[in-house]
């Protein structure tokens, strides 16, 4: 432990995907076989979740100059 007060290295950006088709199918696939376990089986799972859903409109509509 070196006792530095803040992060030091290059920032790293992180982000979720949202929707069907935004995420490459060769990246899903991979994604799949190193956690083991199917995204659409994973899906089915939650589907109880879907009413609890509350989507938010994107950074634009936060700022009402855009």
């Amino acid at each position: 432990m070196s006792g530095d007060k803040l992060p030091l290295g290059e920032p790293d950006l992180a982000w979720s995907f949202n929707k069907d088709g935004e995420a490459k199918p060769e990246l899903v696939s991979k994604l799949e076989k190193d956690i083991g376990y199917r995204v659409e089986d994973k899906r089915k799972e939650r589907a109880d979740l879907k009413t609890l859903e509350r989507p938010q409109m994107g950074e634009g509509a936060l700022n009402k100059s855009k």
